[in-house]
């Protein structure tokens, strides 16, 4: 209850029809006390609307970039209403995967997924980020306990609607220590994925894939490196003002010594904030009711993330 009260106050908190529209001439004045370059929308006299990124701004006259790249000044006595829409800084993952949109170079968050499991991204620039984590209860669980997560993330923009990544993806897990009844030097595997996003940071589908890569095989005869290739289908599109549906969908075939395969599918709802974001929703991985395991088929979904910068 108190992690949906927080989602509501999160859900209204940035609403601009909550709260009378401030004069244009204070909005404008707010937006010259500013230095840093922001996304603004202004709504000018004639009933024109430019969307861009405001780059210069004296008492006489505005700059901003709009979506397209172009340069275009106004007159501040020609607008009628400014606006600042609040960016998508959680733009670069989904619940779990990522996507190929970057996160700010500088930005560093932290995310508790599904409680237990911790993982921070880093922006190191505006086309590399990283991210490490781990599960540090897990770690009283003795050998098994052991875990560890790390990525890297290469990407650009094609151009407004294209965004394409490569990622290489690391997990170690103890409980592979013991895969077919032995003892395994490396209880570890890694992904190497292509990753296409298009669409903006508000709307957008991602499609990623590329080869497993089995470090436990290196101490297990006739056991394969390279495996089969692991899908995943993402998408989010932002309905309120700081308000998004999610849905995250894997496919990763052969993933253990019986050659099953494993699908999960995922939808959630975040709400967020500048700094703020929390995802809640369901996962259901049908290929468990088909096997006797501990772990159920349907599982609620809970993220908590926190930007720093």
């Amino acid at each position: 209850m108190i992690a949906l009260a927080l989602c509501l106050l999160l859900s209204q908190s940035d609403d601009p029809a909550a709260a009378p529209a401030a004069a244009p001439s204070a909005e404008i004045d707010k937006a010259f006390a500013e230095e840093t370059p922001r996304q603004v929308k202004l709504t000018l006299r004639d009933g024109r609307v430019i969307a861009g990124k405001l780059l210069l701004r004296d008492e006489l006259q505005l700059l901003v970039e709009t979506e397209d790249g172009q340069p275009v000044t106004v007159d501040s006595e020609e607008v009628v209403r400014f606006d600042e829409p609040l960016p998508n800084r959680n733009r670069s993952r989904y619940l779990f995967t990522g996507s190929a949109l970057m996160p700010d170079p500088g930005q560093v968050s932290i995310t508790q997924l599904q409680v237990l499991a911790t993982l921070f991204e880093v922006g190191v620039s505006q086309n590399f980020s990283f991210q490490l984590g781990g599960s540090l209860p897990a770690f009283f669980l003795g050998r098994d306990g052991i875990n560890a997560f790390a990525a890297v993330k290469a990407g650009t923009s094609l151009n407004k609607y294209v965004h394409v990544a490569v990622e290489l993806k690391f997990i170690a897990l103890g409980l592979w220590s013991r895969i077919d009844g032995v003892s395994i030097a490396m209880p570890a595997g890694s992904v190497i994925a292509a990753t296409v996003t298009l669409g903006t940071e508000d709307l957008n589908v991602t499609l990623s894939g590329g080869p497993q890569l089995d470090f436990t095989a290196l101490s297990r005869e006739n056991a394969q490196l390279l495996n089969l290739p692991l899908v995943t289908l993402s998408a989010f599109a932002r309905v309120h003002t700081n308000v998004g549906l999610i849905t995250e969908n894997w496919v990763i075939p052969e993933f253990d010594l019986a050659h099953r395969w494993f699908v999960a599918d995922a939808l959630a709802a975040r709400f967020f904030g500048d700094r703020f974001a929390i995802d809640l929703g369901i996962l259901v991985m049908p290929t468990q009711f088909q096997v006797s395991s501990p772990v159920p088929g349907v599982l609620p979904w809970l993220n908590f993330t926190y930007h720093f910068t």
